[in-house]
């Protein structure tokens, strides 16, 4: 019966629902189905509705293009504001955060060939307020 329903569940209530929804399955289904249905169409029906997409495209790249310049800018703003209002001190501790120890703290498994391995001893680090010097 659990097959049944996740064969059901990928498919969308609607075309829009599957977006709105943020369903994965969902949407590379709806485009797979998309794919097929267009390079059905005859060539007249084709080649406008292949320029329409190329153009969309366009304009979606335009704007990840436009994001992904801000982003340092952001980044510099970010850091300002924590610099400015936390004083430099709490730099130094975002650049002690290890990823690989967050994760594996939060109940991650460890990932394979990033960090220490299974077995191995990593010491910690002491906490800022103990340190000398």
């Amino acid at each position: 019966m659990q097959r049944a329903a996740h064969l059901m569940a990928i498919i969308p209530d609607t075309f829009v629902s599957a977006f709105a929804n943020g369903e994965l399955l969902q949407v590379l289904l709806l485009a797979a189905l998309t794919g097929f249905a267009i390079n059905a169409l005859p060539d007249r029906l084709r080649e406008p509705i292949s320029h329409v997409i190329d153009a969309a495209a366009a304009v979606f790249f335009g704007i990840v293009a436009i994001v992904v310049k801000a982003a340092p800018v952001g980044a510099f703003g970010a850091t300002a504001f924590t610099t400015g209002a936390y004083g430099f001190g709490s730099l130094v501790l975002l650049g002690e955060l290890d990823p690989v120890k967050l994760h594996q703290a939060r109940g991650g498994k460890p990932i394979a060939g990033v960090g220490p391995q299974p077995g191995s001893v990593v010491p910690l680090p002491e906490p800022v307020a103990n340190r000398s010097g």
